[in-house]
């Protein structure tokens, strides 16, 4: 009907909504989006993705993903101010889409792969992940994994020190790499 919407009519007048304010949406808490929503370093990233319109996805109970995604401290050391806050929606998905696996993939079988390929959600793009020498995993010459396997009940969660963009996205950032490896530029 016409009146479904709890932003229905709000931009032509200014008229109260006798309705009442929109509910606050509580997500499953053992759910890829409950943690993210709760937990105190990922708060640019959940509004990210809110703004993509991709909560829904990670809170659904049989969602089966794997999720790689910055702390705030690395968006913040990394990528230009308000630049997670200002993505649009269209950006924001395809960052996200490009950030998440179909299957879940724990720390094991990651580490496992000495160089490896996996499709990511959005299907136009792979996560190539590598492990160096060292120990560490690195995801498409750009990012390293920092923290490993925070279990949901429908996925898992790495976090990594940088947003998994695609490399479009990554050279309107910068222009250029972060990643020694790479030698300063996107390749």
């Amino acid at each position: 009907g016409p009146y479904n919407k709890i932003t229905d009519m709000q931009q032509m007048w200014n008229i109260p909504d006798l309705r009442g304010p929109a509910p606050e949406i509580v997500y499953p808490p053992k759910s890829l989006m409950g943690i993210i929503s709760k937990h105190p370093e990922l708060k640019a990233v959940c509004k990210m993705i809110k703004q993509a319109n991709m909560d829904g996805r990670l809170a659904h109970e049989q969602a089966n993903l794997t999720v790689f995604l910055p702390s705030d401290v690395y968006v913040n050391e990394r990528y230009p101010e308000g630049y997670v806050s200002r993505m649009g929606e269209g950006l924001a998905k395809r960052v996200l889409g490009a950030s998440m696996l179909n299957r879940q993939i724990d720390r094991e079988t990651m580490r496992s792969v000495v160089r490896g390929l996996f499709p990511c959600v959005d299907r136009s793009s792979h996560i190539q992940a590598f492990s160096t020498p060292c120990g560490c995993t690195c995801l498409n010459d750009l990012v390293m994994v920092k923290a490993w396997d925070i279990h949901a009940s429908n996925g898992i969660l790495h976090l990594c020190d940088g947003l998994l963009l695609p490399r479009t996205a990554w050279s309107d950032v910068t222009g250029t790499c972060a990643n020694q490896t790479c030698n300063g530029k996107v390749v």
